[in-house]
């Protein structure tokens, strides 16, 4: 599938099935992140996974604002992953940020990515 077939068949997922996901797709998800461009290679990235779904309930409680119609998608996921930034990182050279952006790079690496 080219780049244009993908952003015309793309689609907005209100809900999900409730079969786990297996191991391998798993990875190859987390691996197709890990391998995503970052601001000179810094990859601030970090996949936390989420199984229990008492905790994905309370991330959907406590990161969906109330009456979005995605909270019970969220709460009814089998696998919830939250993509996380390493601060501090993107954007910065010798500890220091090396743009005007300062280490706001994470938010949008894929513009940064030299």
């Amino acid at each position: 599938m080219d780049v244009l077939e993908a952003i015309r068949k793309r689609r907005t997922i209100r809900a999900y099935k409730t079969s786990p996901v297996d191991d391998k797709t798993l990875d190859a998800i987390l691996e197709a992140g890990r391998l995503a461009p970052s601001w000179g290679n810094s990859q601030t990235w970090r996949f936390v996974v989420v199984k229990d779904s008492s905790v994905i309930t309370q991330i959907a409680e406590n990161a969906v604002r109330p009456g979005n119609r995605g909270m019970n998608a969220v709460k009814q996921a089998p696998i919830v992953i939250a993509a996380c930034a390493e601060l501090n990182k993107a954007g910065y050279r010798d500890g220091q940020p090396a743009t005007d952006k300062g280490g706001y790079w994470y938010m949008f690496d894929k513009f940064g990515a030299r």
